[in-house]
């Protein structure tokens, strides 16, 4: 039991130091760290593959542009990496 506890503590321990403070490039957040983070208006680097950036709202629509270049100016759509297989 103790052994387990130390292995899960340890676990825990090594996830933190990989998964990244998002201050810096060298040391991003996961995307479910970023979601977690609820739109507190700040700026962090994340670590995964950008699909899209959202575009426009109008008449009840959302509109994303899928294809690059983008222009940055919007918030962009992100892929998990755990999904790029699908």
């Amino acid at each position: 039991m103790k052994k387990a506890l130390l292995s899960i503590a340890l676990s825990a321990f090594v996830f933190s130091l990989i998964a990244g403070t998002g201050l810096s490039a060298d040391s991003p957040l996961t995307v479910s760290q970023a979601l977690a983070k609820k739109n507190d208006r700040k700026s962090y680097y994340i670590n995964g593959y950008i699909v899209g950036e959202y575009r426009d709202y109008s008449n009840n629509k959302h509109f994303y542009n899928i294809a690059p270049p983008f222009d940055g100016t919007s918030a962009y759509l992100i892929l998990l990496k755990s999904m790029k297989s699908i």
